[in-house]
């Protein structure tokens, strides 16, 4: 573009453009508006990353074992950065509510998916969603108080754990699929989860 036109030529990802336009153009995109473009750059960069995973190394290697990956939206923060395999999603001892989650399988054998749901302040248990989409809310100020997980077309040596952090408890004992991880009636916030696949 320099060098055939003779003009600057700027390329931005959709958020950034929003936030840029409003400092120079005084436009008034809302900052919901702003943070739902994030969100969905962030997760279409973490599904090309996991992509990449899963092609890297020759054929002739053995293939990587299967791995999980999570991300929650917390209160005042929004969604944090994608971790996996047992690390914290979420905060502990900032009193700061989860809201949504995602979870992501990273090279699966075939046909097997994750899936998992949400018990949210004021509406109970939402339905279930598969393989990176949210469960819970954003932008309502709703705190997640539970979840279930579970993979579907696992191998029978592949299952899951899942561990919640829950206000006035801290951590609760691992639970395995498809039980409840957190509290149910007694509206207490979950503040952050854990996850582990085995044999990860």
């Amino acid at each position: 573009m320099h060098c055939e036109a003779k003009v600057a030529f700027y390329a931005y990802h959709t958020d950034q453009f929003m936030e840029y336009a409003q400092q120079h153009l005084g436009r008034q995109d809302s900052e919901q508006a702003i943070e739902e473009a994030r969100d969905l750059r962030q997760y279409d960069e973490h599904v090309a990353f996991v992509k990449e995973l899963r092609t890297i190394g020759e054929p002739s290697e053995r293939p990587s074992p299967a791995g999980i990956t999570y991300q929650a939206h917390v209160q005042d923060v929004g969604w944090m950065e994608w971790v996996s395999d047992g690390a914290i999603a979420g905060t502990t001892g900032q009193a700061r509510r989860m809201e949504a989650l995602r979870v992501h399988l990273v090279n699966p054998p075939a046909a097997m998916r994750v899936r998992y749901q949400a018990h949210v302040e004021d509406m109970g248990w939402l339905d279930w969603v598969l393989d990176g989409a949210t469960a819970g809310t954003t932008h309502r100020g709703l705190r997640l108080e539970a979840v279930h997980i579970a993979l579907v077309n696992a191998p029978p040596d592949c299952t899951l754990m899942y561990q919640a952090h829950v206000e006035g408890i801290g951590w609760t004992e691992w639970r395995g699929e498809a039980e409840v991880a957190g509290t149910t009636g007694f509206s207490r916030r979950m503040e952050a989860i854990r996850i582990r696949l085995i044999p990860a």
